[in-house]
C-alpha cells in the first residue's frame, strides 16, 4: 500500500482524514495501555488495528499483512492476571510469582494453535496462516472472514431459522467439529456469537481457547457463555470431553430453531425444567426435539456422547414426515405452548450478546481417544434428487463389482507373500535365534506396574498402525524370580505387533494416537537439557522388537516440574511418575491431560516438593459431584513457597475435614 494512510477500524485507504469515511473509526479514539496501540507493527509486516475483544487468555485484533495487502484477525497470548504491558516497549512482563504458570499456559496456547495450523483439511474452520514470538509473548493469525456471527444473522432472520434452512446449513460444520474432536480438539465456547456466517452462507467455527479459559474457577478470567457453557465447565472437578461441544451444538439448535435462550446449566442445576423445542415450535420434527434434549442433558455420563451420534438421531428423516401435510398452528399452539414460549425469551439477556465483534472472524479447541468412526448422516435427498443418484449407481454397479474383486484377489495374492517371506526368514534365521532376542529384549525391561490402557471415550483415533506378522509364537509370563515379563515358547498369545519408535516424537500427539492402543504404557516425566518439554527421549522396549497386545512399555518424557501423575480410572489409564518434581514450587493441581488431581496423589506430590500443607474441604460439597479431587490451591499453581500452602477439596468418604500434613 506504499505510503497511503489506512484506517485502524476497517483498512480502508482514508488520505489525511482523521475519522473513516467507511465504518466511522477515529484514528485518535484513546485505546487501553494494557493492549496494543494502533498503528503497531509485528513481525514487521502486521500492522495492528483495533482490538476486536479480549477475554482470559488475551486479546484478539484486527490487523493488515502489509506483505499481502489484506486484512487478517491476530491473536495475542496475554493472560492480564498474570502480566502486564511495558507502555514504552509494548513488551509483555510477567508477574514475578507467576512465570511458570505463565510459561506453561503460553505452551498450551502455542500447541492449540499448531494443531489448528495442522488441520487445512478442515473446510469449516477458521484457518491459522501464520504464529511467531514476539515480545516476550505468543501471536496467532487467522484468516479474515467476510460476514457475521450467527446471532447477529438471527437477528436480521426474524430471530430464528427453520428446519429445513438448519438442514441444508448445519451438516458441514458438525462435521468439521467431528474432525476436530478426531484430532483431540475441544471448542467449549460454542454459541452463536462463535458460529460465523460468511457471505457465501456457509458456517464456520470461531474463537478456539485454551481449556482454562473455559472452566470457571481457573488461574485466568474464565469466559463461559451462558445458556450454551456445558455443567461440567462450571466445577474443575468435573471430566470434560467431546459430550461437553455436544451440550453447546445442542443448545445452538435450541435457540436457533425455539427463538428463545436454552435455561443456564446453574439454573437449570436448581431446577430442570427446559421445555422441549417442539413445545415451542410445532415444526420442529419429534426425533430433532428428542436429539436436543438428549445432547442437553446435565449429566456428561447421560448425555449424547459425540457429534456423529447427535447428528445420526438429528438430522435423520422423521417417520411421518411424508404423512405430514398441512398443520392447523392455531389448534396445536395451545395456550401452555404460548406460555412456555414467552417464559422462555424473557430469559435472554444481555449475556447473549457476550463477546461480540462485527467484523471479526472468530476462530478456533482435550481428552480421551474415542469410538469408532461413523458416517455422517445427512438429510434424505429430493424425489428428483434420488432418482438420479439411482441412475448412477445402476451404471457403475458392474465396474464397483470389478474393482471389489480385484481387490479381494488381491488381498489373497499379498497374503501368500507374506507367509512365503516369513518362512523364509525362519529358514535363514532360525526360529531359536528368534526367540533368544525376544526373550533377551524383555528381560532387561524393569518391572512396570499393570495397568490397563486408557478407554477410548469421545474421540476418534487415527493413525492406525497395521499389525505385522510375527516370525514366531511365544507366550508372555512373569519371573518369579525377577518379577519381570519374559517370552518363551509355547505359550497361547501371539506376538503380532512390532514395536514402533516413539523417541523423538511429543508425547501430547502420542496418546491420542492409535499408535498405543495396543499397549499399557508408563510415563515417567525427567528433566533434559536442550530438548523440548513433552518430547519422549526414551523407550523401554526397542524399535523392531516383537511383542503381544496389552504388554508394558515405559516412555521417558521431558518434563519441567510441574507435570503430575494422571489419576487412574476404574476403567482403566496410564500411569505417570515424576522424577522432576521442584522443591519448593506448588505443583500443578491438574493433570497432563487437565483434569483435577485427585487429593491423595496431590499430597504426594506436595510431599515430594517439601511443602507443608493444610487441606481444607469446600463450603459447598454438594456442588460437586466428583469427591476426593483438588479444586485449588493457595499460594497457586508454580508459587515458590517456603510455608504452608492451602489445599481446598471435595470430601469423599476417606477425608472430610480440615487436616494436615505430618509435623503441622
Amino acid at each position: 500500500m506504499g505510503d497511503t494512510k489506512l484506517c485502524y477500524g476497517c483498512f480502508s485507504p482514508i488520505g489525511d482524514e482523521d475519522k473513516c469515511p467507511h465504518c466511522g473509526y477515529k484514528q485518535q479514539s484513546p485505546y487501553s495501555p494494557s493492549y496494543i496501540a494502533p498503528g503497531t507493527i509485528l513481525k514487521e509486516k502486521y500492522m495492528v488495528g483495533k482490538m476486536l475483544g479480549h477475554n482470559g487468555e488475551g486479546a484478539t485484533y484486527l490487523a493488515f499483512d502489509t506483505v499481502l495487502s489484506c486484512k487478517v484477525i491476530l491473536k495475542e497470548y496475554m493472560p492480564d492476571t498474570l502480566c502486564s504491558r511495558d507502555k514504552e516497549t509494548q513488551a509483555v512482563s510477567v508477574n514475578s510469582n507467576s512465570t511458570v504458570q505463565y510459561k506453561s499456559l503460553m505452551e498450551e496456547f502455542t500447541e492449540l494453535n499448531k494443531k489448528l495450523a495442522k488441520l487445512r483439511n478442515i473446510d469449516h474452520i477458521q484457518q491459522v496462516q501464520d504464529m511467531f514470538h514476539e515480545n516476550n509473548t505468543a501471536y496467532v493469525v487467522f484468516e479474515y472472514l467476510e460476514g457475521q456471527n450467527l446471532m447477529q444473522y438471527l437477528k436480521e432472520n426474524g430471530g430464528e431459522l427453520s428446519w429445513r434452512r438448519v438442514q441444508k446449513l448445519f451438516p458441514p460444520l458438525l462435521t468439521s467439529l467431528s474432525q476436530l474432536h478426531n484430532a483431540g480438539i475441544i471448542h467449549r465456547g460454542i454459541s452463536p456469537n462463535t458460529i460465523f456466517v460468511t457471505k457465501k452462507g456457509e458456517l464456520k467455527l470461531t474463537d478456539f481457547c485454551i481449556a482454562a479459559v473455559r472452566t470457571n474457577k481457573e488461574e485466568l478470567s474464565s469466559e463461559l457463555f451462558k445458556g450454551y457453557a456445558a455443567p461440567e465447565q462450571y466445577s474443575p472437578a468435573i471430566w470434560q470431553g467431546t459430550w461437553t461441544d455436544v451440550y453447546g451444538i445442542s443448545s445452538v439448535l435450541y435457540r436457533i430453531l425455539t427463538g428463545c435462550m436454552p435455561t443456564e446449566a446453574l439454573l437449570r442445576n436448581e431446577a430442570d425444567d427446559l421445555t422441549p423445542p417442539a413445545s415451542l415450535n410445532v415444526d420442529i420434527p419429534d426425533n430433532v426435539s428428542e436429539a436436543i434434549i438428549g445432547g442437553m442433558r446435565m449429566a456428561g455420563e447421560d448425555r449424547i456422547q459425540t457429534v456423529n451420534e447427535l447428528t445420526a438421531l438429528a438430522f435423520r428423516p422423521a417417520d411421518d414426515d411424508m404423512e405430514k401435510t398441512t398443520v392447523n398452528i392455531g389448534n396445536i399452539a395451545s395456550q401452555n405452548a404460548r406460555e412456555a414460549i414467552q417464559k422462555q425469551r424473557s430469559l435472554e439477556t444481555a449475556a447473549e450478546k457476550a463477546p461480540e465483534y462485527t467484523d471479526r472472524s472468530d476462530r478456533s479447541d482435550r481428552y480421551d481417544a474415542p469410538p469408532q468412526r461413523e458416517r455422517m448422516i445427512r438429510p434424505a435427498p429430493e424425489p428428483e434428487e434420488f432418482e438420479d443418484e439411482y441412475a448412477i449407481i445402476e451404471k457403475v454397479r458392474p465396474i464397483i463389482f470389478v474393482l471389489i474383486l480385484v481387490v479381494i484377489v488381491g488381498a489373497i495374492i499379498l497374503f501368500f507373500v507374506k507367509q512365503i517371506g516369513v518362512v523364509g526368514k525362519s529358514k535363514n534365521n532360525g526360529i531359536e535365534t528368534n526367540i533368544a532376542s525376544v526373550t533377551t529384549e524383555a528381560e532387561t525391561e524393569p518391572p512396570v506396574t499393570d495397568v490397563p490402557v486408557e478407554e477410548s471415550n469421545g474421540f476418534y483415533i487415527q493413525d492406525v498402525v497395521p499389525a505385522t506378522l510375527a516370525p514366531v509364537t511365544v507366550a508372555e509370563t512373569v519371573s518369579s524370580q525377577t518379577g519381570m515379563t519374559e517370552f518363551t515358547t509355547g505359550g497361547n498369545a501371539e506376538q503380532n505387533i512390532q514395536m514402533i519408535n516413539f523417541i523423538g516424537k511429543n508425547y501430547d500427539d502420542v496418546k491420542l494416537s492409535s499408535l498405543v492402543q495396543d499397549l499399557n504404557i508408563t510415563v515417567q516425566y525427567t528433566a533434559a537439557e536442550g530438548k523440548q518439554k513433552g518430547e519422549i527421549i526414551d523407550q523401554s522396549i526397542k524399535e523392531g522388537t516383537w511383542i503381544s497386545s496389552g504388554v508394558d512399555v515405559i516412555l521417558t518424557v521431558v518434563g519441567d516440574g510441574t507435570d503430575a501423575p494422571l489419576t487412574t480410572l476404574e476403567s482403566g489409564g496410564t500411569v505417570v511418575t515424576n522424577s522432576n518434581v521442584v522443591k519448593g514450587v506448588v505443583p500443578n493441581i491438574k493433570t497432563p491431560e487437565g483434569v483435577s488431581q485427585k487429593l491423595n496423589d496431590y499430597i504426594a506430590l506436595l510431599d515430594a516438593a517439601g511443602i507443608p500443607y493444610k487441606a481444607v474441604p469446600v463450603s459447598n460439597p454438594d456442588a460437586y459431584p466428583s469427591k476426593g479431587y483438588v479444586v485449588s490451591v493457595d499460594p497457586g499453581v508454580g508459587s515458590s513457597v517456603t510455608g504452608i500452602v492451602e489445599v481446598i477439596y471435595t470430601p469423599d468418604g476417606e477425608h472430610s475435614s480440615t487436616f494436615y500434613s505430618s509435623g503441622q
